[in-house]
């Protein structure tokens, strides 16, 4: 199983959007594979409601003896793990314990969405990750607070899968590479570690519209903009990896 974590150093960048929604289009583009999603927010998951879904379990269940199989509730080609809203904060030994019942689950490929920020549990959660993708914005202060998570993680010293940024929310004039490259540089310059860029994903009123319908933008439209920038995405992680070889 492959495990691919998404992470953001802010809220808002639009990091679970596109973990639902990255996890949609891996199950389209790997027929007969299957994709599962974790919505390990801690706290605030709400991946089921870009989903449409409420699942009648989620994470907490797992903690109370439930497998992740139990857990998982099928939509949209994937099995989503709900996450567990206005939880208290966990104890590292919970957490660890909860990803490793979850990462048990029968799975080609399990796509975990992250809270936010800087955490020694969301270090743990982005530590299991074959490939981790921090999620920004163009703006200055997404990309500040991206470098400053992957500098935590890069120091950390716990994080071995792959790092890469993949900017959001970009324009049709400007997608936003240049200021990808000023991060990777960073990180590449003085702190010794390649962060890899993954591409783009354009801003599209779409998005935030499917966002209040409660529908994965990538199931509304296919063939828009965004949804076709993340195919691309999902596209060059599969050839990367290798998934359809198995």
């Amino acid at each position: 199983m492959t495990i691919i974590v998404i992470a953001s150093g802010k809220g808002g960048v639009g990091k679970t959007s596109i973990a639902v929604n990255m996890a949609i289009t891996m199950s389209r583009i790997l027929p007969g594979r299957r994709v599962a999603l974790l919505d390990a927010d801690l706290g605030l998951a709400n991946a089921n409601l870009i989903m449409g879904i409420q699942p009648a379990h989620n994470t907490k269940d797992i903690e109370n003896g439930m497998t992740a199989e139990q857990v998982a509730t099928e939509r949209h080609g994937i099995s989503l793990i709900a996450g567990e809203s206005g939880a208290k904060q966990k104890t590292l030994e919970s957490v660890r314990r909860m990803l490793k019942a979850c990462i048990a689950i029968s799975a080609d490929v399990l796509v975990v969405d992250t809270s936010p920020g800087i955490s020694d549990a969301m270090t743990e959660i982005i530590a299991v990750g074959d490939l981790v993708i921090v999620v920004s914005t163009p703006e200055i202060t997404a990309l500040t607070d991206s470098y400053q998570l992957l500098k935590y993680l890069i120091r950390s010293g716990k994080v071995k899968g792959e790092l890469n940024l993949l900017m959001n929310k970009v324009g049709e004039r400007d997608n936003g590479s240049s200021q990808a490259t000023a991060v990777t540089d960073l990180c590449l310059n003085y702190l010794g570690r390649r962060v890899g860029q993954l591409g783009h994903i354009r801003r599209n009123q779409a998005v935030e519209q499917a966002i209040m319908e409660q529908r994965p933008f990538s199931i509304v439209d296919p063939g828009s903009k965004p949804s076709r920038d993340l195919e691309n995405v999902c596209q060059t992680i599969i050839d990367k990896w290798e998934m359809n070889h198995g």
